[in-house]
């Protein structure tokens, strides 16, 4: 997995990012750790280069995690999103909020995939 750079807020932290597939569709995943409740949560991701156009994302929350899992829009145009850099940004409750830019994300694959908690 990528190391993703140290975010500045202690209190919503990005600690996962993957591209993984599902029926021939790449999908990003995201994964943050919070130590506050969640009462109100929004992501938005960026694909650098501007091609990618993602759905609205599908979000769980449990012990103290918030996974957010994000297809790409289906207009018929999916792109390989294989080592292309993101943006994410991320608020948590109206007050915690972050902003990073994630280095280019490998593919994972299907042994990996077993070993990751959402």
């Amino acid at each position: 997995m990528q190391t993703i750079p140290s975010a500045q807020n202690p209190h919503l932290i990005l600690s996962k990012a993957v591209i993984d597939t599902e029926k021939d569709q790449q999908i990003l995943r995201l994964e943050f750790k919070t130590d506050k409740k969640v009462r109100a949560f929004k992501v938005f991701v960026e694909q650098k280069d501007g091609y990618a156009k993602f759905e609205a994302p599908l979000l769980s929350v449990r012990d103290g995690k918030i996974y957010a899992r994000i297809e790409q829009h289906n207009d018929g145009k999916q792109i390989d999103l294989h080592n292309k850099e993101f943006v994410v940004s991320a608020e948590l409750n109206g007050r915690q909020s972050l902003l990073i830019k994630l280095p280019p994300l490998m593919l994972i694959n299907k042994l990996y995939r077993l070993l990751l908690s959402f």
